[in-house]
């Protein structure tokens, strides 16, 4: 259970981590290229040097290579620069909550990709789970010293929720991918980010020509970077690890738990104070969870 609490601790802490590349680095697209290639290059250089059988045996179809490029596409290039941009307009507070609608838009996008169809619960739940995400995704004034770009807290609201989208429907690609056969999760993850890393590397050549590269870059650039490259291949590691031991039901459910650390990482970083709106959303939040999820659980 530790290691439940743990992932969301990481995952709120890394869209800090975000907030203070983009405040001194504002290159959404560049952090999002080493992100993806650095973590990819971590992970196959690892099963290259101890585990070289899972790459040189993975055979995939057409069809299997088309969605494992899909995903990297959405979620290690779309999806990773969405969320930094984002991080550029809105709260990292608010961010978080917005993190903790994943499981609302992947049951959305199901039912329209897949039909599979929601229960009353599950609407009702749904419908609960948004209600408690409006007061945060509406509110100004407090949180608004810790964004980058003040002013524009409902396009930062509105890049995280597109990205979201991606993010979501890139993972249901993935499930596609490893539903008919026995491969290496982390070895086609790896594969992945190298996919999306090169894409967002090309896209940022073609538009930002050989300049793109040559941007100045803060003390702290490589030190964030770092930082956020290991929190990425943390969480991924820790989250495949967790699969074994729970649910995925259970471990979605938990992701009320993000939105409360991201309030109090903003407590201890920010000074930011927590309020009655901060409670009622969390509540509210965690209730339309719980509806959702009642009868898996």
């Amino acid at each position: 259970m530790i290691f439940v609490v743990a992932l969301y601790a990481i995952f709120a802490g890394m869209a800090f981590i975000n907030a203070s590349l983009m405040a001194s680095d504002p290159y959404p697209i560049i952090v999002g290229m080493f992100r993806s290639l650095g973590s990819g290059v971590i992970i196959l250089g690892y099963f290259l040097l101890f585990d070289k059988a899972k790459i040189l045996g993975l055979k995939l179809t057409k069809h299997q290579w088309y969605l494992l490029t899909m995903y990297g596409i959405l979620i290690h290039a779309f999806a990773m620069c969405g969320f930094s941009y984002g991080v550029l307009y809105a709260s990292p507070i608010s961010i978080c909550f917005l993190y903790a609608a994943a499981p609302f838009l992947t049951a959305i996008l199901l039912y329209f990709d897949q039909g599979q169809s929601l229960s009353k619960a599950k609407m009702i739940g749904l419908t609960v789970g948004f209600i408690g995400l409006l007061p945060i995704l509406f509110k100004s004034g407090a949180m608004d010293h810790s964004v980058i770009i003040p002013g524009h807290v409902w396009l930062g609201n509105a890049i995280i929720f597109i990205s979201m989208i991606f993010f979501c429907y890139g993972w249901i690609l993935f499930k596609k991918l490893i539903g008919n056969g026995n491969y290496s999760t982390q070895v086609l993850n790896g594969i992945a980010m190298i996919i999306g890393g090169f894409v967002i590397g090309l896209a940022q050549f073609v538009f930002g020509g050989k300049q793109a590269f040559l941007l100045p870059y803060s003390y702290d650039f490589g030190y964030l970077l770092s930082l956020f490259v290991l929190s990425s291949l943390l969480t991924y590691s820790l989250y495949a690890y967790l699969l074994n031991h729970f649910s995925p039901t259970f471990i979605s459910f938990a992701g009320f738990l993000e939105p409360a650390f991201a309030m109090l990482y903003g407590v201890i970083i920010f000074g930011y104070n927590i309020d009655s709106v901060d409670i009622i959303s969390f509540i509210i939040l965690f209730l339309g969870l719980y509806i959702f999820y009642r009868q898996e659980l």
